[in-house]
């Protein structure tokens, strides 16, 4: 058993630093997969609530802005909500989407739902059973089909 635990960026963490930590309930503690020789990371535990930079990056890209029906508030100003909510969905691109706060909240208080396929169409259910259909940013002149 090793006397230390190596960080990168960090350095070396001594065992009883590493159950400090573990037992901060202020500390989030993310399992990353990463490229041996450069570093990047190219993996995300989907099993955590919070996106990583890139996941977040991908879902803001691809949704341009909030993804209920007639909004045009930019996806940069938007809260990245779980379509099939955490813990029972995995915070990945294809079950992120971008929703400004007053969505976000129909979403979770005002009886709306919401499915999303692996093209990140969106087919939203209104309270009353009406449907709404949105798509993510056109970047090629065409509609997802």
């Amino acid at each position: 058993m090793s006397s230390h635990t190596e960080v990168p960026v960090v350095g070396s963490l001594l065992p009883e630093d590493v159950v400090a930590l573990l037992n901060d309930p202020d500390v989030t503690v993310r399992l990353a997969r990463s490229h041996p020789e450069t570093g990047a990371v190219g993996w995300q535990d989907p099993k955590t609530y919070r996106p990583g930079a890139a996941t977040a990056r991908a879902v803001r890209s691809r949704d341009g802005t909030c993804r209920f029906p007639g909004c045009a508030t930019a996806a940069r100003r938007c809260q990245l909500d779980h379509v099939v909510r955490h813990p029972d969905g995995p915070t990945s691109v294809d079950n992120l989407q971008a929703l400004c706060a007053t969505h976000h909240g129909f979403k979770h208080h005002a009886g709306w739902q919401v499915e999303m396929d692996l093209r990140g169409v969106c087919t939203w259910t209104a309270p009353d059973g009406r449907t709404h259909t949105t798509w993510p940013l056109d970047r090629h002149g065409h509609r997802a089909a």
